[in-house]
């Protein structure tokens, strides 16, 4: 998903990036961001994920998936 990497470590500004959502529950979503050292699993809450995801506001969200082709 592409998030503003500023917003999820708490920061102001934007700075575009993408993370993978590896799963949530009802109080996190772990991601994998390859922008940080931990990068791996890492814990964010619901509400700091949606500050990163809906920038600058919760019209601009997006996601894109992928299918691996077996051919």
């Amino acid at each position: 998903m592409n998030v503003n990497s500023k917003a999820l470590s708490g920061n102001t500004g934007y700075e575009g990036h993408f993370v993978v959502v590896r799963g949530f529950d009802e109080d996190f979503l772990y991601l994998n961001d390859s922008g940080r050292e931990d990068g791996e699993n890492v814990k964010v809450s619901h509400s700091i994920f949606k500050l990163a995801w809906y920038y600058p506001d919760e019209k601009s969200g997006n996601c894109y998936a992928f299918k691996k082709l077996i051919v």
